[in-house]
């Protein structure tokens, strides 16, 4: 990986944010669906890597795929 020590600051800077947002978001969705602490837990740390790193590798299965172009869509 190349880049400066600034670009790596702000890439850094964002995707710790967006992360830490998404978590936040999602536990809050998940709580207000009535989702027990348990299952909660397991979510955020299980379901939201292996989504992740699923989708990074190019590795989504048919459900996921739909829920990203339905997203790619809707940013058109």
């Amino acid at each position: 990986m190349t880049g400066t020590e600034e670009e790596v600051l702000v890439g850094n800077t964002l995707a710790t944010k967006a992360a830490i947002e998404m978590i936040i978001n999602l536990e809050e969705k998940l709580i207000e669906a009535g989702v027990q602490k348990p299952v909660i837990e397991q979510v955020l740390c299980q379901g939201t890597r292996g989504s992740i790193k699923t989708f990074l590798n190019n590795e989504l299965g048919g459900f996921a795929q739909k829920i990203v172009a339905d997203i790619r869509k809707e940013r058109i």
